[in-house]
């Protein structure tokens, strides 16, 4: 008995043969230890994704999307960010920081005072020491209200020719300028020219801008030695950056705790 012949395979089919034959054995796949850094690559900056969607929309004719929240935004897990050592170490101990200005710290006193000032509805007068020179200086925390008139006197002194609104400069310091005289209640002991506009109180809104719409009224300030005026800038940013260390901590029961907050 005859074998039967096979059939020949097309060409298709031989060439794959060849192909499979020819192919090299597959390797595992290797770990590649490369760090995002090493290779500059920011794992939380989307922006350069977030552009290039924007541009295809814009070149498409889409109306464009809201913008992505700020990449400086605070991530309030130390882990996920940069600098995690750093940040910990503020988590930690919510109530000392350091800043361009030295080591801030928020004492149990001044933590009491910010909660009573809350709950009462009062003034918070931070006492600011200057150790450098052994000065103490009180400094009041102004209203949302006050920050938001000053601003707009600020117009009105430039119309009237005090100040160059169109001067960064200009406009920053005389906006430094009323916020001194509403803060800087004392200095050294004595009470500053202008504390007398408080003594009851905080006055209402529409007396402190019938008072500060005269730039005379702030001649004590405007006038004031260049030592002086510095020392008094600087308890202010020390009294903001008490402020900012109590109401990113206030939350935190060790906040009530170390105050003598009944």
């Amino acid at each position: 008995m005859e074998d039967t012949p096979q059939p020949q395979k097309g060409l298709l089919e031989q060439a794959a043969e060849q192909e499979e034959q020819s192919a090299p054995e597959a390797t595992p796949p290797q770990e590649i230890k490369v760090r995002p850094e090493e290779l500059g690559i920011d794992l939380f900056d989307h922006n350069p994704e977030a552009n290039a969607v924007k541009q295809d929309r814009e070149k498409d004719g889409v109306a464009p999307l809201d913008e992505l929240p700020n990449p400086d935004t605070k991530i309030q897990h130390p882990a996920s960010l940069k600098d995690p050592v750093g940040n910990m170490k503020r988590i930690i101990d919510p109530f000392k920081d350091e800043f361009d200005i030295g080591t801030v710290e928020v004492t149990a006193t001044e933590r009491d005072a910010f909660v009573r000032s809350a709950l009462n509805d009062t003034e918070m007068i931070f006492d600011i020491h200057l150790e450098g020179i052994d000065v103490n200086v009180k400094v009041a925390i102004p209203t949302e209200a006050f920050t938001t008139l000053a601003a707009g006197i600020l117009d009105k002194w430039d119309a009237l020719g005090a100040i160059n609104a169109k001067s960064n400069v200009s406009w920053l310091l005389a906006f430094q300028q009323l916020h001194a005289w509403y803060q800087i209640r004392s200095f050294n002991g004595q009470e500053t020219p202008w504390a007398k506009f408080f003594d009851d109180g905080v006055p209402n809104i529409s007396k402190i801008r019938e008072h500060i719409d005269n730039y005379d009224n702030l001649s004590p300030i405007v006038n004031m030695s260049g030592p002086r005026w510095r020392m008094m800038v600087n308890a202010m940013a020390l009294a903001e950056y008490k402020y900012k260390l109590c109401l990113d901590a206030w939350r935190t029961r060790s906040f009530f705790e170390k105050a003598g907050t009944d």
